[in-house]
């Protein structure tokens, strides 16, 4: 399904606590991959969309994520692979923006580059949302320092650039340790063989969205998700490295400058 026209956040269907999270951001009506994504997951389907990067692809992956989290458990219940670190990074300060209206939610951001023994004492804090570069969380496993066996939602974003930065392997170590009912959703720019062979591994009966144009970022090596805003066109939205966001972020309970130590 080709989705070509956003629709009003208020119309999906998401608590208000989301919904206070997104007149917060100022955002009113949403991108075309938001629009065919979010329904869909808020449902309990798996979803595989077709989208380049700065299509808003961010908000489809973070807000039916935290929607389905039980706060009073301290499970890793949802788990989000993204390459690399920039990507895993943002996609951690996007979640934070939501997560700091649901009390109770915990979320951490592991990648390479990090002091894992930081890492370590963050999964202490018994996050049930991880935000992870494939290879990493691979290490976390092996050291058996995060457990994924109550994990209800799996996201895979830019899936094609895991194939090409040869996390596949990994990806499917982690996927392997995943309870088998579970709901999943996949982001690619692009739909080679190889990502068609992984999703069919992975997806049940899932639905296609095909949605958005990739947005043109001038002088930014990593592109932040784009939303628009009433009365504006596509604006990218702010990151959560602001004042209120890193406070608000403290009130939710997760680490507000962890995910930013490179």
């Amino acid at each position: 399904m080709e989705v070509t026209q956003g629709a009003p956040f208020e119309s999906f269907g998401l608590s208000e606590a989301t919904m206070r999270a997104v007149r917060n951001k100022h955002y009113t009506i949403s991108t075309p991959v938001q629009a065919g994504c979010i329904p869909p997951m808020l449902a309990g389907k798996d979803v595989i969309a077709k989208a380049p990067t700065g299509t808003g692809k961010t908000m489809p992956s973070a807000s039916p994520s935290i929607e389905r989290i039980d706060p009073e458990s301290e499970a890793v219940q949802a788990v989000i692979l993204a390459p690399p670190r920039e990507l895993a990074m943002q996609i951690t300060d996007e979640m934070r923006d939501i997560a700091v209206c649901h009390e109770g939610v915990r979320l951490v951001c592991l990648y390479g580059g990090q002091p894992i023994g930081k890492q370590i004492d963050a999964l202490k804090r018994r996050p049930q949302i991880v935000v992870a570069t494939p290879g990493r969380l691979s290490d976390h496993m092996k050291r058996r320092t995060v457990t994924l066996k109550d994990v209800s939602t799996v996201v895979l974003d830019e899936a094609d650039r895991m194939l090409d930065m040869g996390f596949v392997h990994d990806v499917k170590k982690v996927i392997a340790k995943l309870p088998a009912k579970r709901q999943n959703l996949m982001f690619s720019a692009t739909m080679p063989k190889e990502i068609e062979q992984l999703a069919a591994g992975i997806l049940h009966d899932p639905r296609l969205c095909q949605g958005g144009s990739r947005v043109q970022h001038s002088g930014a090596d990593r592109p932040e998700p784009v939303f628009r805003r009433e009365g504006q066109q596509e604006a990218p939205a702010p990151l959560a490295h602001q004042e209120s966001g890193a406070a608000g972020a403290e009130r939710a309970g997760v680490q507000p400058h962890q995910a930013r130590r490179r």
